[in-house]
């Protein structure tokens, strides 16, 4: 996308050079911003940046690594209710803006979500995390979109709102002008609180907004209050869920998956683990009630309640999960453990991004097994056993 380079440095830079070179480089994103024609690409050094940043043409903004290049969003301020750390406005006129961040960490924002998105918008090796829409109690915590929304080798955890702790997602105008993928990436310890129109999906909602999930983990996210649903996830649109994990999340119904209550929203998962969630309207409930939960094969769930009923699924079935840790790859995993159901019972013939296309590695990026002829399946789940050679 990028025809040339700015460099920002909040160290070492000053807002009064050309930020043509990194020896010359501007002190603020801001500034490049203002600087950079379309199609830039803005390099950006380890450092803390203030927000909120408003990114209104098509950039390409990469940090030093999300661990060292941080920007912080405005703590809470009395008239400054709803301001996003990072912000991708709506175009009224031509085509939406095309931006990606990557090795960034966005996080502080107390009173606004830690991206707001109505762009085409991809999110890479970052860290979207301690961000809250409160005390307004507005939605979307981690990411707001209402654009198109690509998440890819990303962390969204430890994000507060009314609904979609994690990652909210809306069409605004009509069903469906809204996507979002999640490729990649954990979504854990996201919270949904008790707001005015109810607590939906502590760490994933999606609204209207056909929603593709893959290779991820989503775990100890939580819908609060007596209307809470979706601890790991609420679908009220079309959403397939591929080898993926949905563990440990907890809601008042429906802790690890809930439907919004209408029959023509289907939820399709292949190959993916949910289990070991909570429902505290019931002892456990993995799957809530309300729209279709389709079965592609080779899933594993820990209860009954998904009803999985295709080639080679699991119910009633401990897949024995680690705890969420750094398994290697850039963000963190749950392990399947020795003697793991999950092992070697994925689809024989390799695992599958829903649309018959392989997945050669898992969320770690090692290794899956993509050979028809092979005798035994990938795993189940986000994590792909190593076996020595």
């Amino acid at each position: 996308m990028a025809s040339g380079t700015l460099y920002v440095d909040g160290v070492n830079g000053s807002d009064s050079n050309a930020c043509q070179t990194a020896e010359t480089a501007c002190k603020t994103i801001e500034h490049a911003i203002s600087l950079a024609p379309p199609d830039e690409s803005i390099m950006v050094a380890p450092a803390t940046y203030q927000g909120p940043i408003s990114i209104t043409k098509n950039l390409n903004i990469v940090g030093a690594g999300a661990r060292t290049t941080i920007i912080k969003g405005l703590a809470y301020q009395s008239g400054e209710q709803g301001v996003a750390a990072v912000t991708i406005p709506f175009q009224i006129s031509g085509a939406q803006l095309n931006v990606t961040l990557s090795g960034l960490t966005i996080t502080g924002t107390y009173n606004g979500s830690g991206v707001s998105t109505a762009g085409v918008l991809t999110i890479s090796d970052s860290i979207i995390s301690g961000n809250g829409v409160v005390p307004e109690l507005l939605d979307g915590g981690g990411i707001a979109n209402a654009g198109v929304l690509t998440v890819s080798k990303t962390t969204v955890s430890g994000n507060t709102a009314n609904s979609g702790g994690g990652i909210y997602c809306v069409s605004p105008f009509v069903a469906g002008t809204a996507t979002m993928r999640i490729i990649n990436s954990t979504i854990s310890g996201n919270s949904a609180v008790v707001g005015s129109d109810g607590e939906f999906g502590g760490g994933v909602y999606a609204g209207g907004c056909p929603t593709t999930i893959i290779n991820s983990t989503i775990t100890g996210n939580s819908a609060f209050g007596e209307d809470g649903n979706g601890g790991g996830i609420f679908a009220h649109a079309t959403m397939f869920v591929n080898n993926s994990t949905i563990s440990g999340n907890t809601a008042e119904v429906g802790g690890g998956i809930a439907f919004y209550p209408d029959l023509k929203i289907k939820v399709t998962l292949q190959n993916s683990i949910v289990a070991n969630n909570v429902s505290l309207a019931s002892i456990q409930l993995n799957c809530g009630n309300g729209g279709t939960l389709i079965s592609d094969g080779f899933n594993l769930s820990s209860d009954d309640s998904c009803n999985f009923n295709n080639t080679g699924d699991m119910n009633d079935t401990d897949p024995k999960l680690g705890p969420l840790q750094n398994n290697g790859g850039p963000t963190e995993t749950m392990a399947l453990l020795c003697m793991s159901p999950a092992i070697n019972t994925g689809n024989p013939t390799g695992c599958t991004d829903g649309h018959g296309h392989l997945l050669h590695t898992d969320q770690r990026g090692d290794k899956r097994p993509g050979d028809p002829a092979l005798t035994t399946g990938c795993d189940i789940g986000a994590y792909e056993v190593q076996f020595p050679k």
